[in-house]
């Protein structure tokens, strides 16, 4: 099976497809549709609201050609249509020598731009402060100017705000790890998962 997916031509408009890969590709895009379109919370999932049957047999269409870029080799290369990405040893897919160089390459120019910002900072931004000398701000509390005083409306609205989401960030992350329910109440019935 590995060979047949790994010699799939993804470069053709029409792709001639192995009997074995054919009928695993009709059965997947069913069962993916299906699931797209009820919930499973024993799962942890939740139905996409938005699709409907074509739109979710589309979806899983489109799913499905995007696993088979990972695997599919391209014309004349070893490697897939996305490098090799994600490393998967069943289907063959091992990262190719150019991510290991790009990834070091990549290292290496942050490491040397963070150098070089520090290397600016202590020659020519650093001499000129350790000469300035600074006037203390606070030299003691004084009376809150007017505008001062209206800040706390800011203030209220801010710490409701942060409450807000902290609610949400509770349901949330209650909701990833049990969907049926929050503490009772059957959240997804009044709240989308999505939302």
């Amino acid at each position: 099976m590995r060979a047949d997916l790994q010699g799939i031509d993804l470069s053709q408009s029409s792709v001639l497809l192995p009997g074995a890969v054919a009928q695993a590709i009709v059965t997947l895009r069913a069962q993916i549709a299906q699931s797209l379109l009820r919930n499973d919370f024993t799962k942890g999932y939740t139905r996409a609201r938005a699709l409907d049957p074509t739109s979710a047999a589309q979806t899983a269409s489109f799913l499905l050609y995007s696993s088979l870029t990972t695997v599919a080799r391209r014309p004349g290369k070893d490697y897939s249509w996305t490098t090799n990405w994600p490393a998967e040893p069943l289907v063959g897919n091992a990262p190719t020598p150019a991510t290991f160089q790009w990834t070091w390459a990549g290292f290496t120019l942050v490491f040397f731009g963070i150098g070089v910002v520090l290397v600016i900072f202590r020659l020519w931004i650093e001499p000129k402060a350790a000469n300035e000398t600074f006037e203390p701000v606070l030299r003691g509390f004084q009376t809150p100017t007017p505008s001062q005083k209206a800040l706390w409306k800011y203030f209220l609205v801010v710490a409701g705000v942060l409450l807000v989401q902290i609610l949400a960030g509770s349901i949330m992350a209650h909701y990833y790890s049990e969907r049926e329910n929050f503490y009772g109440i059957d959240v997804d019935h009044w709240l989308p998962f999505a939302f």
